[in-house]
């Protein structure tokens, strides 16, 4: 039997995964908490076959959760949950200890090929981010300083390299104008740059980004 933590939030897709998952007669969801807290709690004194991590949860940064998470237990095995489909929050995911991601939009037996591989110890990635993920996540391995970046401070990062202003990424990020330039900082001091001139520059000779973008 497959005993299963799951941190997540409440929603109608949970709910249904939740009833796809009880109908399974080797996978039993053995605790579910939806605050990263709690959630830390609970693995400081019980062991899981798998620990399934919604990224987008209400009260926590995924991304620092799932670090926390190895930080407690280096032998966690976590498989990542995310409805954005893009590759790069599956190279983050990876990068801080998870051996799984897939998104929402994966049939249900895909999620349980992919509950049943990272139980194994094996690795699984969502089809719909496979594609590229293998040849990004190979120059992101080369690239230890990002894994220190929150997912806020990756996704500050991308949109400042995108030409946005701070005004327009709150927007997006549905945050203050304060929020968003205290996350840039953030990013800029654990990359150890000095302004975006110099971010641009690292990221261009990192391979992060081509040229053409920039």
């Amino acid at each position: 039997m497959i005993e299963v933590l799951l941190i997540d939030h409440p929603g109608l897709y949970q709910e249904g995964l939740k009833k796809f998952l009880a109908r399974q007669k080797d996978i039993s969801i053995k605790d579910e908490v939806f605050s990263g807290k709690e959630a830390l709690k609970y693995i400081r004194k019980t062991d899981y076959d798998v620990i399934i991590l919604e990224l987008e949860g209400f009260d926590y940064d995924g991304l620092a959760t799932v670090r926390k998470i190895k930080a407690i237990n280096s032998s966690a095995k976590i498989l990542v949950l995310n409805m954005n489909a893009e590759e790069k929050y599956g190279i983050l995911s990876f990068r801080e200890g998870a051996l799984g991601y897939i998104t929402h939009h994966e049939k249900l037996n895909d999620f349980l090929e992919a509950i049943h591989k990272v139980a194994e110890g094996g690795r699984y990635v969502s089809h719909r981010v496979a594609e590229n993920f293998m040849a990004k996540l190979d120059i992101y391995s080369k690239i230890p300083d990002l894994a220190k970046l929150s997912r806020r401070e990756y996704d500050v990062m991308m949109a400042v390299i995108d030409g946005k202003s701070r005004r327009e990424i709150g927007r997006e990020m549905h945050l203050s104008i304060s929020t968003v330039s205290a996350h840039h900082i953030h990013m800029l001091k654990k990359l150890g740059l000095k302004n975006d001139v110099e971010l641009t520059k690292y990221l261009i000779e990192e391979g992060i980004i081509t040229t053409s973008r920039s």
